[in-house]
This record gives structure tokens, C-alpha cells and sequence, in this order.
């Protein structure tokens, strides 16, 4: 996008006829060999100038504004660009480039040119966080899968900071409450969660998916304090079994129902 106080606008409006969601700004034509190759040259300045690992590309799909307007084939155009710049970072960084793309252009026709693939935005909803991180999985050709932002309060219990880390079971979780102001309880579970993560990762985050409810599952089962019900269950997708995220829980396979 071509934001309106950007130094380049007046030299690249002309390359930017579609206006965006975002105010003042406008999506460049990728159509456009000079649009491709001033991303290609921006992105490559900004890795090798600034010493980064690589980048984040982001707002892709804003490219389908001049879808059907009759002057060429943008999906074309955004491959042929995805790929120019992958190939001109990866000589910046041969010895290993982070390329990450966001849901929705992590499907089969964009997820090819990055490897860090992630979650649609859904920052603190787990149920959302563990919907949308299955949803990458399922599409996905390669990469790593990673979870949106994984948010509470300080002051919630220790089971909410759980179901975070469970939304994000099938996924690389991005928990984004600092750990020096996490209440001790708090840093246990993600030192758990995580460390568990790590063991389970081949079965969770990478496994062969299969679009269909599974007729068992696995599930993570906790005591409720002060309630009628006797625990709570969390459905996961995993075929083997791992370490609950935290003391106490145990678990429990069988068909959906009570624990």
C-alpha cells in the first residue's frame, strides 16, 4: 500500500489508481513491472541495511481491488511478486530467511513463498485462536503454522492462561503478556505450556490433517471450583497424548461428552 505521507506518493500514485480500507492510503498494481520491482528493492534494503532475519507481508489480499477490471491477471502478478522477493531476500539470507504471511493469503496459492504462515487476528480468543490456527493447518504447504496473540489479565485464574495455550495446541503460540509482570502461576503455565509444545510438536503442529471431525479425540479435563460440574473439557486434534498444560489436570479419551 502507498500510505499519503510517504516521500515516494507523489512519484507512485500514478502506479496506485485503487484506494484502500485503510484512510488515505492505495493499493500499488502489482500488474505493474515497476511496482514489483520497487517492493522487491524496499523489502531487500530492509533486510540487508537493517540486519533483519526478514519480514512480514501483510495486507496481500488488499491486491484484489483490480481483480476483474479487465487489465490483466492479478493473481498472476502477486505470485510473480511473492516469488521475486523470496528469491532476492534469500541472497540476502542464505542462511535462513523468516518469511511470514497472514490468513487469508496462506492458502495453497501464497503460503508456497513464506514459512512463517499465521492465524487471522484474534487476539485473547482462544476458541477463535484454535479455530483459525486449524484452518492454516488444513491449507497449508509448508512452513510453520503460528497463533495470533495470546492476551489476559493479570488478574485471571490460571485455567484462563491454559486456554490460551490449548487454543494454540496445533500451532507455534505467541503468548504476549510480558513475563516480568506475569503473576508466578502465570509464567508456570506458558514455561509449561511451551516446554511441552516443544516435546509434541511433531504430532500437533505438523501432523497429516484430515478435514473431518475425528469420531475420539483427546481431551484436557480440569476441576471447576464452586460450580455443579465437576471438571471441564477442552476437545484437542491429537492422536497421541501429551502432558496436560498444568498440575492438576488430567486427561481423558473417549467420544465428545462429560469427562
Amino acid at each position: 500500500m502507498l500510505g499519503p505521507g510517504a516521500d515516494c506518493h507523489a512519484r507512485w500514485a500514478p502506479y496506485a489508481p485503487a484506494p484502500t480500507t485503510v484512510p488515505g492510503a492505495r493499493v500499488l498494481d502489482a500488474r505493474r513491472p515497476e511496482v514489483r520491482r520497487h517492493v522487491v528493492d524496499v523489502c531487500t534494503r530492509l533486510v540487508r541495511d537493517h540486519g533483519l532475519d526478514g519480514l512480514k507481508l501483510d495486507f496481500l489480499d488488499e491486491a484484489a481491488l483490480y481483480a476483474g477490471d479487465g487489465r490483466g491477471d492479478v493473481g498472476r502478478a502477486m505470485a510473480a511478486l511473492l516469488a521475486a522477493v523470496r528469491t532476492s531476500l534469500e541472497r540476502v539470507r542464505p542462511e535462513g530467511l523468516l518469511l511470514e504471511l497472514r490468513q487469508p493469503c496462506t492458502g495453497p496459492g501464497t503460503a508456497a513463498f513464506g514459512n512463517l504462515l499465521r492465524s487471522f487476528d484474534c487476539p485473547a480468543d482462544a476458541a477463535a485462536g484454535r479455530v483459525r490456527t486449524l484452518d492454516t493447518a488444513l491449507l497449508a504447504v509448508g512452513g510453520a503454522v503460528h497463533s495470533d496473540m495470546l492476551l489476559w489479565s493479570a488478574q485471571a485464574r490460571v485455567e484462563t492462561v491454559a486456554r490460551q495455550l490449548i487454543g494454540a495446541l496445533h500451532a507455534v503460540p505467541q503468548p504476549s503478556v510480558g513475563l516480568d509482570r506475569m503473576p508466578e502461576a502465570h509464567r508456570a503455565t506458558v514455561a509449561s505450556g511451551c516446554t511441552d509444545g516443544t516435546a509434541t510438536a511433531t504430532c500437533c503442529s505438523t501432523p497429516r490433517w484430515s478435514p473431518v471431525a475425528p469420531a475420539s479425540c483427546t481431551r484436557w479435563c480440569a476441576p471447576l471450583r464452586g460450580t455443579a460440574a465437576r471438571s471441564a473439557c477442552t476437545a484437542t486434534w491429537s492422536s497421541r497424548s501429551t502432558r496436560p498444560p498444568i498440575a492438576g489436570w488430567s486427561w481423558s479419551t473417549g467420544p465428545p461428552g462429560r469427562c
